[in-house]
């Protein structure tokens, strides 16, 4: 019997490990991309108003998962493009002022260097966390000033029920005939601002856990920046189901073994389909249909359209 060797035995070893890690990466990733499209998903029944109606597949969940972490890095390196050309844009004269003065204040400055930062090792020496909790305040009244309402944030969210009521009632009517009308511009940039107000209340969160390192209540201190965050975190996906996943669904054509099970429907939506049933919306009673598998002897998709393309939209316009 071959024996291995000690070069073969460490090999296998962190082949093994490597394994053990991958298997374990791809678990949290799956996980991960589960929980978003989870949330983005159940977002999108409460909006159509079919919440603990409609149960989907593991597999939807890890492709709308899958789909809003997309999303989210490509909008997130569009706005540091755009912020990276703002920058430059400001920078250049900024720099260009600033060498010009140099030039006639350099030897001023250089008399002045020494006395200025002695003064600062001394000042810094006699109060050594001045510039931290100077540093500190400004960051929590960037966060308290600068956040946005959560109320004013999650508003998508409360619209819900858009299947049998389109007339949406109160604050949210004018959003609820956004989406029934399909106004991607105003949705998206609407979904682009929670995007940047999240990563606005990160770099926030970030910058303080540095300023506040070494602090013996930095938990305390740092709750308020968590708690924002973890919120506008959490509630980011859910407005992806609601603004990005524009309502499109496949309009189908069954064949039953009982042609009276639906009566006469002239339209019907696919709202989801799985391994036990059916799930049909029809478009002009604003009613769901529940057909089990063994029910329907074929069924053909004869498009994919906007769920709301057959109302009359001069009707619900602003």
């Amino acid at each position: 019997m071959d024996t291995l060797t000690p070069e073969k035995q460490s090999l296998t070893k962190a082949v093994a490990v490597f394994i053990g890690w991958l298997s374990g990466s791809v678990g949290g990733i799956a996980a991960i991309f589960y929980v978003f499209g989870y949330l983005s998903s159940v977002a999108q029944l409460n909006l159509l108003g079919l919440s603990g109606l409609v149960h989907l597949e593991h597999e939807h969940y890890l492709e709308e998962g899958g789909r809003y972490l997309i999303t989210v890095v490509a909008q997130t390196g569009e706005i540091v493009l755009n912020l990276l050309i703002l920058i430059s844009v400001i920078a250049l004269p900024v720099l260009l002022l600033l060498a010009g003065m140099s030039s006639f204040k350099l030897a001023w400055l250089k008399t002045k260097q020494d006395w200025v930062m002695s003064s600062l090792i001394a000042f810094n020496q006699r109060f050594p966390e001045f510039w931290r909790v100077i540093a500190f305040i400004v960051l929590l009244m960037a966060l308290l000033v600068g956040t946005e309402d959560p109320r004013i944030f999650k508003a998508p969210l409360e619209v819900s029920g858009l299947l049998f009521n389109e007339a949406a009632h109160g604050k949210t009517a004018g959003l609820a005939q956004l989406l029934i009308l399909g106004d991607t511009s105003k949705l998206n940039a609407i979904f682009a601002n929670s995007l940047l107000m999240l990563l606005k209340e990160g770099l926030l969160l970030f910058l303080a856990w540095e300023v506040v390192s070494g602090w013996r209540a930095r938990l305390l201190y740092m709750s308020p920046f968590i708690i924002i965050f973890l919120l506008y975190f959490l509630l980011l996906p859910m407005l992806y189901g609601v603004l990005q996943r524009q309502i499109h669904l496949p309009v189908v054509t069954l064949a039953l073994t009982d042609t009276k099970s639906l009566g006469d429907q002239k339209k019907l939506y696919l709202l989801n389909k799985s391994d036990q049933e059916f799930v049909l919306w029809d478009a002009n009673s604003k009613r769901v249909f529940w057909l089990p598998v063994s029910a329907v002897k074929s069924a053909e998709i004869r498009q994919v359209e906007p769920l709301f393309l057959h109302r009359d939209k001069e009707r619900i316009a602003p």
